[in-house]
């Protein structure tokens, strides 16, 4: 199991792993624990990729517990994992899958493959202000500010969060990991971890 990095954030638990396995390399590894509600949602996906993806979180997530139990993953109202014991959140992108876990402070992880495609959309996720204080034309950066009004997004655990107005990012220098600081609804200030993977962008937050 390739698990190419861990970190250790606060009482967050961080785990990155990719996946070159097969789908049935990875249902031996955690099939049998499943229960049957979950065999039911595995069995449902019709995509291999998909089957993959959600068998590794299951497997990443036990492995950064150092766990021999599994542990279900459930789901609230607005989609936002749970777990009966941790804040967790997921993400994936291409053949990479991030997991945080805390059992103190509340979480949340975007990963996104650096690409031009956060430029194409600039104009649904960055405000003015945001396009003067950043090269947004540099798909790095883009990627990396789509990255992280992703994770602030998903740290507010609600829908229907515009991403231009009630999302702001501070303006900063950008180096190859640092944080960020983004102003949620006008008054929470929240900072934003990130740091670039081979050709990746991972963004996390743990408070």
């Amino acid at each position: 199991m390739p698990v190419i990095k861990k970190i250790y954030y606060n009482d967050a638990k961080i785990g990155l792993w990719k996946l070159s396995e097969e789908v049935d390399e990875l249902e031996n590894l955690i099939l049998n624990d499943l229960s049957a509600q979950e065999k039911s949602k595995y069995n449902s996906f019709k995509s291999n990729q998909r089957k993959k993806e959600w068998l590794a979180t299951r497997i990443l997530l036990k492995e950064i517990k150092k766990s021999q139990f599994h542990t279900i993953i459930l789901y609230n109202e607005a989609c936002k994992p749970y777990t009966n014991h941790e804040n967790i959140s997921i993400s994936h992108t291409r053949n990479y899958v991030a997991v945080i876990i805390s059992q103190k402070h509340k979480v949340s992880i975007d990963i996104e493959k650096i690409s031009n495609k956060p430029i194409k959309i600039i104009d649904k996720f960055l405000s003015e202000n945001e396009k003067q204080n950043f090269d947004y034309k540099n798909s790095e950066i883009a990627t990396l500010l789509w990255s992280v009004k992703e994770t602030v997004y998903k740290f507010y655990g609600k829908k229907n969060l515009p991403f231009i107005d009630q999302i702001n990012i501070l303006p900063t220098n950008i180096f190859n990991q640092g944080k960020l600081t983004a102003i949620l609804l006008n008054e929470k200030i929240i900072n934003v971890n990130y740091f670039k993977t081979n050709s990746n962008i991972l963004t996390f937050i743990s408070e």
